[in-house]
């Protein structure tokens, strides 16, 4: 196929302005259109090595704030390593990896491993998969159901942690703390045998056990790192398991209109169970709910109920908060259907 130019009836050439239009020059200048990728590959900037690990062996790896920038990050290959990466991604790779140590902040998409065995991680991530992994320990913030294949010997966990930056590229990730979904693990090979092939790590599990506290005795101090578990930007949960059939347990929930009041209002309501020992946070979600949603969990005071949502009122109810578990939802204003 060729390119068709319009001429003169006079059989003259085509115009100089003609010829610059038809290779990108829409202003007739007589220079050739330059792209943004065109600028970026010709600056330079784009380098491969900046956003991947590979075929290291008990090296140590890091990656400050702003190193990543929200590319997606790639492991491979790598023996007796310690990866620590405290800023976000776009996703995660994992492949081939034998008996590293591995933090890696916020991925906007997933962290997927492969083929690996004796790892202990700790992610914050939308997604997160195994597949053909054997005996790893794995702290999580996942706004998904973790998935595992092909794999055994996996433990998880509530992933506790905290350092500068890590609001900021929670935000950026649009992820909320409270949408952690760490325990409520799938296995697609369930049914190949009869053994179990994921446990749940004791709750609380610190990082800093997992990855052993030597990794972060050279890091930044600006960073600020903190393992303390009442000073974690991810909240505490311990999942279904952690309750018992017969146990007492309460619903409690937040009616947000303004978020930021909302924020500090929960941030102390955390606090105060974190101090008492009797109670624990089996689960928590941030929702948005429309009124077949209000009819189905307030039953005959969805009337009530709905008039708060609409209006985004925050507060909460608590009866008896003693020696109970506690499941707490963040609820938006009303979704319109």
């Amino acid at each position: 196929m060729g390119a068709c130019l319009t001429c003169s009836g006079s059989g003259q050439s085509p115009s100089r302005a003609a010829l610059a239009k038809s290779e990108g020059d829409s202003e007739g200048t007589g220079q050739k259109k330059v792209y943004s990728w065109d600028k970026r590959r010709q600056a330079g900037d784009v380098d491969p090595d900046r956003y991947r690990v590979s075929g290291r062996e008990g090296a140590t790896v890091v990656k400050m704030p702003g190193d990543i920038d929200g590319h997606a990050f790639v492991i491979r290959d790598c023996k007796n390593c310690n990866v620590l990466v405290f800023d976000r991604c776009s996703a995660v790779t994992i492949d081939d990896c034998t008996n590293c140590r591995i933090f890696v902040g916020p991925t906007a998409g997933s962290v997927f491993i492969r083929d690996c065995s004796d790892l202990d991680c700790g992610f914050i991530c939308q997604q997160f998969r195994t597949r053909d992994c054997h005996r790893m320990r794995v702290l999580l913030c996942c706004v998904t159901q973790p998935i595992i294949e092909a794999s055994r010997a996996i433990e998880f966990g509530c992933l506790q942690v905290s350092y500068r930056p890590l609001y900021a590229q929670l935000e950026k990730c649009k992820f909320s703390v409270y949408n952690n979904s760490w325990s409520t693990v799938h296995d697609f090979t369930a049914d190949t045998d009869c053994d179990v092939h994921w446990s749940l790590l004791p709750s609380p599990t610190r990082l800093q056990s997992v990855l052993s506290g030597d990794m972060f005795a050279e890091l930044d101090p600006s960073l600020m790192m903190n393992f303390d578990v009442k000073a974690s930007v991810i909240p505490l949960t311990y999942g279904e398991d952690a309750r018992g059939a017969d146990e007492p347990s309460a619903l409690v929930i937040f009616f947000q209109a303004e978020l930021p009041r909302v924020k500090g209002v929960m941030s102390a309501f955390w606090q105060d169970i974190m101090q008492d020992e009797e109670l624990i946070v089996i689960q928590s979600k941030q929702v948005k709910m429309s009124k077949e949603d209000c009819a189905r969990v307030f039953g005959r005071w969805q009337e009530d109920y709905t008039k708060l949502v609409e209006k985004g009122v925050w507060g909460w109810s608590i009866p008896c908060l003693r020696s109970m578990h506690v499941r707490l939802i963040v609820i938006p204003m009303l979704t319109r259907s």
